[in-house]
């Protein structure tokens, strides 16, 4: 059948793992500017083996936006994009609060090979740059069954 995962039924022993695996995931700026990119941030230096990123995880401050995401492999200043993804976030005027973070999965998940550097970067509809936190979600394949 190929190497094409729908995430939503993946089967595996173990691994399922979050990255970076800190509390708080790794901070993706957009751009000066409307619509404008801001730097990649590396999330994985070199995988240690290949992955299959099924999802990302995407919380921001209190402001309300629309955003891109790009993941992307290959050295810094060289990347390649292989994924991009929307990220809308939510007001509840009845509580006068944003609501929480977004679990964004992947209809069919990425498979990133050993070694790569994997890195994500994000515009959005602001005239100001804005901080974004992200982490993706990923298995290695040797755990899918």
């Amino acid at each position: 059948m190929g190497r094409v995962f729908g995430a939503g039924v993946i089967g595996a022993k173990s691994g399922f793992t979050v990255t970076p695996d800190n509390e708080t995931g790794a901070t993706i700026n957009s751009g000066e500017g409307d619509g404008t990119y801001g730097a990649y941030t590396e999330i994985i230096a070199a995988t240690t083996q290949e992955l299959l990123i099924y999802g990302i995880y995407i919380t921001n401050g209190d402001f309300q936006d629309s955003a891109e995401f790009e993941i992307a492999t290959g050295a810094a200043a060289s990347e390649v994009v292989k994924l991009q993804c929307r990220y809308h976030t939510s007001y509840d005027a009845g509580a006068a609060a944003f609501l929480g973070g977004q679990e964004i999965i992947f209809p069919l998940g990425l498979i990133i090979p050993a070694g790569s550097r994997v890195a994500v970067r994000c515009r959005d509809n602001d005239a100001a740059a804005q901080a974004y936190t992200a982490a993706l979600l990923s298995i290695p394949t040797a755990n899918l069954e």
